[in-house]
């Protein structure tokens, strides 16, 4: 089973290592479109929360942006609740000196902490996937 994760990206200094500098992009600026590690997943701004789909199983993610952390739940078919269909995720938003939208994501399945460290993606702006984009029409979709 393999889920996508996404993060926001919130205050933070700049990072003299890798030369990124968190918190640079307010929450709207991490809404799209991603490719990564298990595919491509849009992102979007539902009321207080961030809701996703994803391409793997049917896959969702549904939760809460808090600076550039993003905490929740992700879940896929078939069932959509098993602990072998869900779990929580949690992505860490990273804005790059060149403008780009990385994602750090970690997931688990079941009621563990996140501690699979492999879910990566990249923002790309300006592009679009319809058929990931028709899922928000179901709210029944998007995680319990």
């Amino acid at each position: 089973m393999i889920t996508l994760l996404l993060a926001g990206c919130g205050g933070g200094a700049s990072s003299a290592t890798s030369g990124t500098t968190p918190g640079t992009a307010d929450g709207a600026a991490y809404m799209g479109l991603y490719r990564g590690d298990w595919g491509a997943m849009v992102l979007r701004q539902v009321g207080d929360e961030v809701w996703g789909s994803y391409d793997h199983d049917g896959g969702a993610v549904r939760g809460t942006l808090s600076g550039d952390v993003f905490s929740g739940r992700w879940c896929e078919d078939p069932t959509r609740t098993d602990d072998s269909d869900s779990g929580y995720v949690r992505f860490i938003f990273t804005t790059h000196p060149d403008g780009s939208i990385t994602i750090d994501g970690s997931w688990s399945y079941g009621s563990a902490a996140p501690d699979h460290d492999d879910w990566d993606l990249a923002h790309q702006p300006g592009e679009r996937d319809p058929a990931l984009e028709e899922w928000f029409t179901d709210p029944s979709h998007f995680c319990p």
